[in-house]
């Protein structure tokens, strides 16, 4: 994700990244993404985590919609 969005060439640019709000929102989408692929991730498979909630793995699933949304 990290290389993906990266603001200094991305393989996935999300706007024009010519102004500074553009090349924020670039980084913004990349540290989301990356915290994503660490957090919401198969960590049952490790046995380190105890089951969640319906209703947290739709809010989960909502995220990664959300930012599967906004892509070009």
């Amino acid at each position: 994700m990290g290389k993906v969005f990266n603001v200094a060439s991305p393989l996935i640019a999300l706007n024009s990244l010519t102004s500074e709000n553009e090349k924020g929102i670039q980084e913004g989408y990349q540290l989301m993404a990356m915290g994503a692929m660490r957090g919401i991730r198969n960590i049952f498979s490790h046995g380190d985590e105890n089951q969640r909630s319906p209703e947290d793995c739709y809010e989960m699933l909502m995220f990664i919609n959300w930012l599967f949304k906004q892509l070009p």
